[in-house]
């Protein structure tokens, strides 16, 4: 039954090709503001990313790094507080926010390169990382390829395990199957689907579905984000993480149904020097749902002085 379903979808789509997501094309805006803090950077694969690059001090930078569907916003809790002694940059990754949604690779590994090409743009060479969600396989790639740039990470929900992905994104690999899936259903219910990302009882903002229905309207969304779905093959990268030496610390809600706390136990487990904490009643987001609680657990692994140091 569900490869006859999957196939009626493919056929659907390439019987109506013209209805299907296109990328952004040239000349159509995503609409940046003209006040906006930030500014789109031009990187080496030749997209423009935006980012935002705040504050300045004698602590390591921190490049903060957004999951999937969402955008540098993600760090309203947290980069305020680092912003005080350090230079803070948030980046919107190719496909999200105000970054260009053109056509290219998406993977992680390409991504890795794109945020190490804004970094020399900024000039700075090495960084603290805190990621979330999706943008924690991003950043272990980026660890990967750029290891000198990275003296400690902190990773929020990490989704970063083949295991982890769900059928429909196992779907949407398939030609004019993922075409006919996001075209029908990537923008339905988000207002049921908001609150699977945060743990029982929590109220999901209505700003927060605001903004993500808005950033659905922008041209290129749809099909960037299937190009997300199609670069996440983790199998070659999860057989690395063991050769990861940057002291790394895990941060995951107990009541995380998207990402699931027992992965993050792997994954600390996994790194060379990887810490495991679980923030009490807090989903996917325990930086919205427990903000003093893990913006703390940020702040103090980050403020260790030395790469052998505990907070």
């Amino acid at each position: 039954m569900v490869r006859r379903t999957i196939a009626a979808l493919a056929v659907a789509c390439a019987s109506a090709v013209v209805s299907c997501a296109q990328f952004q094309q040239p000349g159509e805006s995503l609409g940046i503001p003209r006040d906006a803090v930030g500014r789109q950077i031009r990187v080496d694969s030749g997209r423009a990313l935006y980012v935002e690059a705040r504050g300045e001090g004698s602590r390591t930078p921190v490049l903060f790094v957004h999951g999937f569907a969402s955008n540098r916003e993600t760090w309203t809790t947290i980069e305020p507080v680092l912003r005080a002694d350090r230079r803070t940059v948030a980046v919107d990754l190719p496909g999200f926010g105000y970054s260009e949604r053109r056509e290219g690779d998406y993977s992680p590994d390409a991504i890795a390169d794109d945020l190490a090409s804004v970094l020399d743009r900024l000039n700075v060479p090495q960084v603290d990382v805190v990621a979330h969600s999706w943008g924690c396989s991003v950043s272990l790639a980026f660890v990967l390829r750029h290891r000198a740039r990275v003296r400690r990470m902190v990773l929020i929900g990490a989704w970063a395990f083949e295991e982890q992905i769900p059928p429909f994104f196992r779907w949407a690999r398939e030609s004019g199957v993922g075409e006919a899936l996001f075209e029908l259903f990537y923008r339905e219910r988000l207002d049921d689907r908001a609150p699977m990302g945060f743990a029982e009882g929590s109220t999901v903002p209505q700003t927060t579905v605001d903004a993500i229905e808005r950033s659905l309207d922008r041209p290129g969304t749809l099909r960037a984000a299937l190009a997300a779905v199609r670069g996440q093959f983790y199998l070659q990268l999860e057989r690395r993480y063991s050769t990861i030496t940057a002291p790394t610390l895990v941060i995951y809600g107990d009541e995380d149904r998207v990402a699931l706390p027992r992965y993050g136990a792997r994954l600390a487990n996994d790194l060379r020097d990887g810490r495991l904490v679980i923030v009490p009643r807090a989903g996917h987001f325990p930086m919205f749902e427990s903000a003093g609680t893990t913006r703390g657990y940020v702040r103090d692994f980050l403020d260790a002085s030395d790469r052998g140091a505990t907070p």
